[in-house]
């Protein structure tokens, strides 16, 4: 009797969750919620860009809750947000920390509700190698740290002071702070 429960309910999930993503999809809503890894910034951008080819000219909106993760994996987010021609929006819901505070930037609109957060910091990285090696590491993470820095003075009017508290430890912004840096465009 159990396995039955099991095996109907699974399948009514899957029903559920299959209608839900066509509501998603006629929304053009994407979620980033979560950690940042390669297999959700594969899922991210797969779907950015599959909306993207649907209506080249109608807005995406990626609403974001997370704490941040791979950089490498948040970059590539990065990156299709500004190769795609289509407008994407994001919506910061909850907070948007470390590597998802840079996707949060590079939205053509970008929102944050009344209650949320946003956090930058200076990159971290954990080195056990040769000497030589982490020795090169630390050098391509001050290039990317150079790369990050770009990227907020673009796409925000954080002052040099603000960076300066992110580089030594964590530069946390209110909505309303945000909004005052320019971090975001409204709250909504």
């Amino acid at each position: 009797m159990m396995v039955k429960k099991k095996r109907k309910k699974s399948w009514k999930n899957k029903y559920e969750e299959k209608i839900y993503e066509q509501i998603l999809n006629r929304n053009r809503k994407v979620y980033l919620y979560g950690e940042i890894e390669v297999d959700l910034a594969y899922k991210i951008n797969k779907k950015l860009r599959a909306l993207s080819l649907q209506h080249p000219r109608k807005v995406i909106t990626l609403e974001i809750n997370s704490i941040g993760g791979d950089v490498g994996a948040g970059m590539s987010i990065v990156d299709t947000i500004l190769e795609l021609k289509t407008p994407i929006y994001t919506v910061i819901a909850g907070e948007a920390c470390s590597m998802a505070c840079f996707i949060s930037i590079v939205g053509k609109r970008r929102f944050i509700t009344e209650h949320s957060a946003w956090m930058a910091h200076a990159a971290s990285t954990f080195v056990s190698d040769k000497v030589q090696n982490a020795m090169d590491r630390v050098k391509y993470e001050k290039k990317l740290e150079a790369i990050m820095d770009d990227i907020i003075k673009k796409h925000t009017k954080l002052k040099e002071e603000d960076l300066e508290i992110a580089r030594r430890g964590e530069l946390w912004l209110t909505a309303k702070e945000a909004l005052q840096k320019k971090v975001v465009d409204e709250i909504i």
